[in-house]
């Protein structure tokens, strides 16, 4: 029995939608990448935990998939599993000042729901891109944005965790990294936002961007950690006068520094190469060296 006929074995034991062999490129925002082997879509928590023990137990490679939004994903063939959470139920639980939501649950719809009810997030995002497990990875590498999270719902050890954002702070790095491999759900706190005007100003914000997706814009980003200590990494690529500079079909973006758009039929080699060039003339141009934020498979 070959990898990808355990992987279908697998699933359909556990009762778990999967598509065998999917082009990568369907399935990131940037539309690049090669064919994986599968993409797996647990519908409960219980499942997606289930499917990481099997997928260990068996040494098959998984990675958590989000909307692709922070992901690049190379040309050739890529050896393992996406755990796809978007068939989680979509209900969002606000109670007082928190919220609960499932990892899968885009960003941009669930601060358009936290503006809507008149409150904030005590971090707010510096983008509306990505899932809420993308975003609280993300940050949670810069040791921010845990003072929003009251708890997470965790895979740990095989087993379904609740961890509280208290604990989560007080532990090591290497013990972060292990309750945070698969987040499942999180419940966050928000801030009551009393000002007409600033919720207007969040709202027009999270729509011109919803509007954007809508129309079917691909771009990834932030492609760079967003601060070179008090400098912004899009600051700098303005400065050093990139916006605009191509590799193939690859783009920085005109209006962030800091986003790659596709404009028509790129691939991942010419994203690459385009990182590369900004690194580099970054470098030339201030002195200033730059992270890269995105994930690469």
């Amino acid at each position: 029995m070959d990898r990808t006929e355990k992987i279908t074995e697998i699933c359909q034991q556990l009762e778990v939608v999967v598509r065998c062999e999917q082009h990568m490129r369907n399935h990131t925002a940037l539309g690049v990448g090669g064919k994986i082997d599968a993409i797996a879509y647990p519908e409960t928590p219980e499942a997606a935990a289930q499917l990481v023990v099997e997928f260990e137990k068996w040494q098959i490679p998984w990675s958590a998939l989000g909307s692709g939004s922070h992901l690049i994903v190379h040309d050739n063939a890529v050896n393992r599993v996406a755990i796809s959470l978007k068939l989680l139920e979509e209900v969002l639980l606000f109670k007082d000042n928190k919220v609960h939501a499932h990892a899968g649950y885009r960003i941009s719809r669930l601060a358009l729901a936290i503006a809507d009810r008149g409150f904030r997030l005590k971090e707010n995002f510096d983008s509306y891109l990505g899932t809420l497990g993308s975003i609280i990875h993300r940050r949670e590498k810069k040791g921010v944005f845990l003072k929003n999270i009251k708890s997470l719902l965790c895979l740990y050890n095989g087993k379904l965790m609740k961890v509280l954002g208290e604990e989560l702070k007080e532990m090591s790095k290497e013990e972060q990294e292990r309750y945070l491999r698969l987040i499942l759900a999180a419940e966050l706190e928000l801030v009551a936002e009393t000002s007409e005007v600033v919720k207007k100003k969040q709202l027009k914000k999270i729509n011109a961007y919803l509007k954007d997706q809508q129309n079917g814009l691909q771009g990834v980003g932030p492609v760079f950690e967003e601060k070179v200590g008090r400098y912004s990494a899009a600051k700098l690529i303005e400065a050093a006068g990139l916006k605009g500079l191509t590799s193939g079909d690859a783009m920085v973006c005109t209006n962030d520094g800091n986003f790659i758009v596709n404009k028509a039929n790129t691939n991942a080699d010419q994203v690459l190469n385009l990182i590369d060039q900004v690194k580099n003339k970054v470098k030339d141009h201030s002195g200033k060296e730059l992270k890269l934020a995105l994930e690469l498979w």
